[in-house]
């Protein structure tokens, strides 16, 4: 039995495909077997995976498509390896990533799951890539991953045993959002954590769930929240979810009563974590706070009523406005109506 398997879905990914596969086979970490699950690809991917005739990757062929949780609820069975590794068809792995991510977790027994730094690639635009620092103070990334997961998907190692004997899977009604969920169930039994180097590429594209169910994801990535909260006596009715999801997403108000409903949700979570004894209280209060500043900073279209709204606010104070939020608000007061914006001037 391999200490690791990688478990990789793919469907109609072939441009990007040799690469992925290439990126795993040559890890300088060795102990491993690869587990690809071709979901009934209608492209040449299943080609291009018979193409590579290595002894550690185990094929499996679905005759038609039965979707991507099912597929990964099938490794999550099947694996016997000491750790399950996640790989999408369409990113690149570094070539160190199994052996620094193995490394941290055996010395770490704590640690349930682990992913780690990234480097983003603009598929279809001349952007540079752009490096994305991992959280890695272990308080702070369970608080973030409360509201949107802090750990990346592709970029994450599993202990297999807390899978097994929990009896864990990943839940077909939050598709599009699965990792979130399934991250917070693992945060029952034990520590989540990222390392600091980059682990792999991440491919930016118009054909990844991000851009294409952005709204599902959304929406089913709230209800998780919401879902976590009420588990834990915070009990979020269905009338706060759409401040719920301004919370998650940092999401702009425009109206005064938007951002009182946010921020009346907010000192409802707080109040009620503080009384039913809440893990990381201290850090739910500092993370809900920023996530206040951001969400006030891109709120412009309220107008100067939202200065007044600061002001007033026991969470916020106006210091921690940036200078953009102001001069956003001075070109919507003085460029208001049909007046056209100066050119190159976003609101």
């Amino acid at each position: 039995m391999t200490l690791v398997t990688v478990l990789m879905p793919v469907y109609n990914v072939a441009p990007w495909l040799p690469e992925t596969i290439s990126s795993i086979l040559n890890q300088t970490f060795t102990d491993f077997d690869f587990l690809i699950i071709n979901d009934g690809s209608t492209d040449n991917s299943g080609e291009i995976i018979n193409s590579f005739n290595d002894p550690r990757i185990r094929y499996i062929k679905n005759s038609r498509n039965l979707g991507y949780i099912e597929c990964l609820n099938f490794g999550l069975k099947s694996i016997i390896s000491k750790y399950i590794v996640r790989m999408d068809a369409d990113d690149i792995s570094m070539p160190d990533r199994l052996a620094k991510q193995v490394a941290y977790m055996e010395a770490h027994p704590e640690v349930v799951v682990c992913g780690g730094s990234r480097i983003n690639l603009f598929e279809e635009s001349t952007r540079k890539p752009q490096f994305i620092k991992a959280v890695t103070d272990t308080n702070r990334l369970f608080i973030q991953s409360i509201f949107n997961t802090s750990i990346h998907h592709p970029s994450a190692i599993i202990r297999t045993s807390v899978v097994k004997e929990n009896q864990l899977e990943y839940k077909e009604r939050f598709y599009y959002a699965e990792d979130k969920e399934f991250w917070l169930k693992l945060s029952q039994f034990g520590v989540l954590a990222n390392v600091s180097d980059p682990v792999l590429y991440y491919r930016i594209h118009s054909k990844q769930v991000t851009f294409l169910f952005l709204e599902t994801q959304r929406a089913n990535s709230t209800t998780i929240t919401q879902e976590f909260f009420n588990r834990n006596g915070i009990c979020i009715p269905g009338r706060s979810l759409k401040a719920l999801r301004k919370i998650c997403y940092e999401e702009s108000c425009t109206s005064l009563s938007e951002l009182r409903e946010v921020e009346e949700l907010i000192f409802f979570i707080l109040e009620k974590a503080l009384a039913t004894g809440l893990a990381y209280s201290n850090e739910l209060e500092i993370e809900l706070k920023k996530r206040m500043v951001t969400i006030v900073s891109r709120s412009s279209r309220v107008g100067f009523e939202m200065f007044a709204f600061v002001y007033k606010s026991k969470l916020i104070s106006l210091m921690q406005m940036g200078p953009s939020t102001y001069l956003k608000i001075g070109a919507r007061y003085f460029y208001k109506g049909n007046n056209p914006l100066p050119k190159g001037i976003r609101i």
